[in-house]
């Protein structure tokens, strides 16, 4: 037959479920604003980066681009879209993208978004088109400048801001547009 706990052991039972209590209440304040803080680091780049962008600078793959092959494009970053528009107004590059800002340097992965052209008789269009990724790399300076660099798919994500035709990496000085 088993005993009754005794006085001590019920004491310290309760003991440690007051102290348990204690500590919840006293921590999850904390680890609530230690959690609120990293989404609202994530929400905070990602509505640093909404809004129309034009490329004033930039190298690809070391060679750094001249002023005609810049002037007139943008980038339209939209909730987790960004789609890079040529001087005509065409979509030359969409992705899906996401950050990690708690990163050094924050880190941006882009999922190309690949679509399928009309069918030509010369050529024929796989239905499965693969995921491309690219790797990148970004920072602000204030709240209207900011750099991206990145990898082009298949190479390791940059981690300086810097093209070198070694490392097959784009880099890019974006400004926000005066709309």
């Amino acid at each position: 037959m088993r005993q009754p706990p005794s006085l001590n052991e019920t004491l310290e039972k309760h003991v440690k479920r007051l102290w348990t209590i204690a500590t919840v209440t006293v921590l999850l304040p904390f680890l609530t604003s230690v959690a609120n803080a990293d989404d609202k680091a994530k929400d905070t780049l990602s509505e640093k980066l909404q809004g129309r962008w034009e490329i004033v600078g930039g190298a690809a793959d070391g060679r750094k681009l001249t002023k005609p092959e810049l002037e007139g494009t943008y980038v339209v970053v939209e909730a987790n879209n960004i789609i890079t528009y040529d001087a005509d107004d065409q979509a030359t590059y969409e992705a899906v993208y996401w950050t990690d800002p708690a990163k050094k340097p924050k880190e941006i992965t882009m999922t190309a978004i690949m679509r399928e052209q009309p069918n030509h008789e010369e050529r024929a269009i796989p239905k499965e088109l693969p995921k491309v990724d690219a790797l990148g790399i970004l920072k602000f300076d204030g709240n209207d400048t900011w750099y991206l660099c990145y990898a082009l798919p298949g190479k390791e994500r940059p981690k300086e801001f810097k093209s070198s035709e070694e490392e097959k990496n784009m880099l890019f000085k974006l400004k926000r547009a005066n709309d």
